[in-house]
């Protein structure tokens, strides 16, 4: 009989399996006519069958076992069974069970119904094991794996809800011919990580072959029916009722799965491991590569035979991906690879190193043995190394560009919230070490945007390929972290995995994680980058982490306190910790800004520069280091120069770090470069597009630069969406000053001071002296007298800015000084903010200009 007969006896043999002597011979009468030897082919594996009940049981699904699935009494096509609408068929029985496509109404998608046979609906032993086994699979969130959605009790049907995957099956795309290297090697390196990631779970697939394998239309392998291949009836199980018994094939002990896939142990009987996946693995590898079954024979029992003794035909040898096949079918389980886990490695390892040899080569070679062609061979051999190196060029510089999302709290517990902001910074600073990974870290994210379509269309809106998000969450008693990555274009999910924050330390879950992301950007990476590190302590990093979660909070003064006190401790368990010194810095600037308290500006400043600097020396490479340094040299030291050096030093080493382009371009309208502070500006809201501060910087490079109308336009849309912001109404009302309508920007003011006094109080007093009411004006320095206090005084910028908008130069000059000699930052804009203009024609302006080097 020829070898593309084979599913055909199949088919027959799992048909007939199930009918009685009579009923048998009556079907193979009608099946076979005109086609004896299909026929005889048939009765010998019936014998065969019969005469050992373990020697071909049939994989549940797969080939068919209509003892528990299909065999349904009627077509099911157009019924609704719940919210479950059924559309068609996609497997008639034969060599599937019964399994439709339906429409789960409730969630709007498409789904496929596997039934269990109405015959043994009311068999418990049938009930549980299908729901056992389900319950099994329904774990296994695999990006390559048909998912297990549920099981369903509805009307007297009982079924399973699985994942509809559209396309076709592996073994009905290599019928077609040979897929090539560089499609076999990627769908190959799918199928491994699906396997492993079923091992790693403990649950051996048991039938891996072409037939459960579906190729999606976009080129994504899909395993299906993983660990259902243990969903089958012991042998003498009573209670099934009458017919044929589906113990004799069925035998829990026996053989599980299709002979020509099948490991040697498997077609032995033997106590299966994770290694028969693995040989079955190598046989699929072997015919992808191949274009044929290495032990398919005509018959059964010489294709058993095959396995059990014959070696597979060698592959060519330019063929590197041989070798890995070769090594999965090894007779004896020992020597072949220890685990699945290693295969995906191995092959991206192949891949990278072969970097697509073409299947010319060969050609190339063999015009090498004949002299006369010696010298073209050569030129076409140089040319080829030439197109390849071009191709390993493209293929190792390719940058890619990952966007990693805050990560959700769940947990209910306020002591883990500081997890959600410190385990994506962490993410975040453990990605910026990678070569060719350019990282988005968006501050904030608007929260109604959290399904699957919305967070890539977030990817999409900061350019991004991928998107990592996720959430924090408790089973019962263990806290968990639940990651996902989304693929920016369509919203496909790429790679899902839940870790235990319980079990593992942080340290070791950031280089796990970066592995997984990496390798499912199909980057290759130094073993070096993956394991660089910010800090080797533990707590170190735990107390990085809650500072930066306090420092997230900063609206509230006594959170850049705590953050404080959680950076110190962190430096102190790690004295080389550079983002923590950064992090110090950061807070320490911050409290220049009467928001947040302007107690003790030169003590704050002074502490900010000496972390600056320790965080340069201590991570010299960090893109963070460097912005706080130029922070401190732009607040404080008035060194332009340094600043835009330092600015300039963090946009080379880490051009995406939003924070770096939001102060260069303040730096910017400061000396006066506005066109390049708008672009700066503009750069920094793209890379943290949905942060209020993004916001508020880019219109305040318009209000720098004198273009009102822009920045009044801005200003009025960000007060509708952020109304607890204070910052935009009072940058409003600074731009509608400049503009004139006093009216609307004191309304806007006096709205402001009811909420926030200390906020308010200096533009409002500017603003009632310009609109000529002296008498309010001076309620607003009393005011201002009165809110001052030794802990917390009121900056003397507040009370020079009432001064200047009353026109009393000389007083608001004397308060500059004072501003001047405790170098408060908000002097530094004399030349860029427009509330100074009145100051100008005095000589006093142009001499503290130059002594702030604002003049030469």
């Amino acid at each position: 009989m020829r070898t593309e007969d084979w599913p055909r006896v199949e088919e027959l043999f799992h048909n007939v399996s199930q009918l009685g002597a009579a009923e048998r011979d009556e079907y193979l009468a009608r099946e076979c006519a005109g086609n004896e030897s299909l026929r005889r082919e048939v009765e010998l594996m019936v014998s065969a069958s019969e005469s050992n009940p373990s020697f071909m049981e049939r994989p549940l699904l797969s080939q068919g076992l209509r003892a528990l699935y299909g065999g349904t009494a009627e077509s099911l096509v157009g019924r609704s069974l719940g919210h479950y609408k059924i559309t068609r068929m996609l497997d008639s029985g034969g060599m599937g069970g019964e399994v439709y496509l339906a429409e789960d109404c409730r969630l709007e998608r498409p789904v496929a119904l596997k039934f269990i046979s109405n015959r043994y609906a009311g068999n418990d032993w049938a009930r549980e094991q299908m729901m056992k086994e389900a319950r099994a699979v329904a774990r296994l969130e695999h990006p390559h794996i048909c998912q297990v959605y549920g099981v369903e009790e509805i009307e007297g049907h009982h079924f399973i809800v699985m994942q509809y995957v559209e396309g076709e099956t592996l073994a009905s795309l290599m019928k077609r011919g040979r897929l090539g290297v560089e499609r076999a090697s990627e769908l190959a390196e799918q199928i491994a990580g699906a396997l492993a990631f079923a091992h790693v779970r403990g649950l051996i697939h048991r039938d891996v072959k072409p037939q459960n394998i579906m190729v999606t239309a976009e080129g994504e392998a899909k395993v299906l029916d993983f660990g259902l291949a243990k969903f089958v009836r012991p042998q003498r199980e009573e209670g099934l009722g009458g017919g044929a018994d589906p113990g004799q094939t069925l035998h829990l002990g026996g053989v599980v799965g299709t002979p020509a896939y099948m490991s040697p142990e498997q077609a032995r009987g033997e106590e299966l491991d994770f290694r028969s996946d693995i040989f079955s693995f190598g046989v699929v590898l072997y015919e992808m590569l191949a274009g044929r079954n290495p032990f398919l024979r005509d018959t059964v029992g010489e294709t058993i035979a095959a396995i059990l003794s014959d070696e597979p035909p060698p592959l060519p040898s330019s063929d590197p991906f041989g070798g890995l096949a070769l090594h999965c079918l090894s007779k004896e389980r020992a020597r072949r690879p220890e685990s699945a886990e290693a295969l995906p490695l191995r092959l991206r390892a192949l891949r990278s190193s072969r970097i697509g040899t073409p299947p010319f080569l060969p050609r190339f070679i063999a015009l090498r043995r004949h002299a006369r062609a010696a010298a073209a061979a050569a030129l076409a051999l140089l040319l080829l190394l030439s197109v390849l190196a071009g191709y390993a060029y493209r293929k190792l510089s390719k940058v890619h560009t990952l966007a990693v999302l805050p990560i959700t709290n769940q947990s209910g517990d306020p002591a883990t919230y500081y997890l959600s902001e410190g385990i994506a910074r962490s993410l975040f600073d453990k990605f910026s070490y990678l070569p060719r990974l350019r990282v988005r870290l968006p501050s904030v994210v608007p929260p109604e945007r959290s399904g699957r379509t919305e967070l890539a269309k977030i990817g999409r809106e900061l350019k991004a390929e991928a998107v990592l998000s996720g959430r924090v969450f408790k089973d019962g008693q263990s806290l968990l972290l639940q990651l996902h990555l989304l693929r920016a274009e369509d919203a496909a999910l790429i790679w899902e995995e839940t870790f235990n924050l319980g079990a593992a330390e942080t340290i070791d879950l950031q280089d796990e994680i970066s592995r997984e992301v990496a390798s499912q950007l199909g980057m290759w990476l130094p073993g070096a980058a993956l394991y660089r590190r910010q800090t080797d302590s533990e707590e170190a990093l735990r107390l990085y982490m809650r500072g930066r979660y306090e420092w997230s909070q900063r609206r509230n003064p006594g959170s850049v306190e705590r953050a404080i006190r959680f950076f110190e401790e962190a430096v102190a368990k790690d004295p080389s910790f550079a983002k923590a010194y950064a992090g110090l810095a950061d807070c320490y600037s911050l409290r220049n800004n009467v928001a947040y308290g302007a107690a003790g500006v030169r003590e704050a400043m002074e502490k900010a520069g000496y972390n600056a600097r320790k965080a340069v020396e201590a991570g010299d490479s960090l893109a963070e280091a460097h912005t706080s340094m130029a922070l401190v040299n732009l607040q404080y030291e008035w060194d332009w120069a340094g600043a835009e050096r330092e600015f300039k030093r963090a946009l080379e080493l880490d051009p995406d770090y939003a924070p770096a382009r939001y102060w260069y371009s303040n730096l910017l309208a400061l000396l006066g470069r506005f066109d390049d502070s708008i672009r700066e500006a503009e750069a920094a809201r793209s890379l943290d597009p949905y942060a209020p501060t993004s916001e508020n910087n880019y219109a305040r490079a318009f209000y720098y630069a004198r273009r009102y109308h822009e920045a009044a336009t801005h200003y009025r849309r960000m007060v509708e969406q952020y109304p607890d912001y204070p910052q935009f109404p009072h940058m409003l009302a600074l731009v509608l000053l400049q503009q004139g309508l006093y009216g609307d920007a004191i309304a806007t003011l006096e709205r402001l001071r009811e909420t926030n006094p200390r906020y308010a109080n200096g533009a409002l007093g500017f603003a009632y002296g310009k609109a000529g009411r002296p008498e309010d004006a001076a309620e607003i320095l009393r005011d201002i007298d009165r809110l001052s206090t030794p802990e917390n005084p009121m900056p003397p910028l507040e009370r020079a800015l009432v001064y200047i908008g009353l026109g009393d130069r000389d007083r608001a000059f004397e308060l500059l000084e004072e501003v001047y000699r405790n170098r408060f930052p908000g002097v530094t804009y004399l030349e860029t903010d427009p509330m100074y203009d009145g100051l100008r024609p005095d000589p006093k302006f142009a001499d503290l200009a130059r002594r702030l080097n604002l003049r030469p």
